[in-house]
């Protein structure tokens, strides 16, 4: 598997990652403190990067976008 990632690939996780923190009724606040968890996986400037990302994302995506397909992640695989 190639380590490269398409862009749609992540805008489609981004897309898929805030709409669901709003589907349970989080806040932004919420979900980057979940992002900024100590895992095994990020180190903490990467949490903050993806942190910021994720803002971005949230604040630029309207309410009314709805969840999009599998199909399409997999097509822009």
């Amino acid at each position: 598997m190639d380590a490269a990632i398409s862009e749609n690939v992540l805008l489609y996780a981004l897309t898929v990652v805030v709409l669901s923190a709003r589907e349970k009724g989080q806040t932004l606040g919420e979900l980057q403190a979940e992002v900024l968890a100590d895992d095994m996986l990020l180190d903490i400037t990467q949490r903050r990067f993806l942190s910021e990302i994720v803002a971005k994302a949230w604040e630029r995506m309207p309410d009314s976008v709805q969840s999009p397909n599998i199909s399409d992640l997999e097509a822009a695989a």
